[in-house]
């Protein structure tokens, strides 16, 4: 039982810690999948930086004397889960356009649980904790950007959705 902000700020970085745990096992396939130099190694980069923002919550974790537990982040499951079934029916050009789909759907939810656990750890004063989540949180905004960038081209080219067009 939840019965105050610290035990929901706990609740909500092992939920974080699953979250990432799931992503790393499914970055590798999604950039096996992508037809695109440029979204191959954002995927791939992705993943490192993934491992890295893992790394920090565990480092919350043990700051509070906390196991990350067994609890499944449902949310990413489901979202991880629709995107393996959008990527068993797609072929030809829709498949980059497609796995940005799910991957941005995954970004924002990270965006948003990220931004929710560091207003709970400023408001509980965990100075530590803020500063790990701040970069985090830079870190998952960046990747959605460069996500839609990769999705709607430059200015001298077109995006994968143009070529799924």
């Amino acid at each position: 039982m939840i019965t105050n902000l610290h035990q929901l700020y706990i609740n909500q970085i092992k939920d974080l810690h699953s979250a990432e745990t799931q992503i790393i096992e499914a970055l590798p396939k999604m950039a096996a999948r992508a037809n695109s130099d440029d979204l191959r190694e954002s995927f791939n980069k992705h993943l490192n930086e993934t491992r890295e923002q893992l790394t920090r919550i565990n480092k919350i974790l043990d700051s509070h004397g906390i196991h990350p537990g067994t609890d499944v982040c449902e949310a990413t499951q489901g979202l991880l889960r629709e995107g393996e079934k959008l990527m068993k029916e797609m072929i030809g050009d829709a498949v980059d356009a497609g796995l940005i789909a799910a991957a941005q759907r995954v970004e924002h939810y990270e965006i948003a649980a990220y931004g929710t656990a560091r207003a709970y750890a400023k408001k509980l004063h965990y100075n530590d904790d803020v500063d790990l989540l701040s970069t985090t949180l830079d870190e998952e905004s960046d990747a959605n950007e460069h996500l839609t960038k990769i999705a709607t081209g430059g200015f001298f080219s077109d995006g994968v959705n143009d070529e799924a067009a």
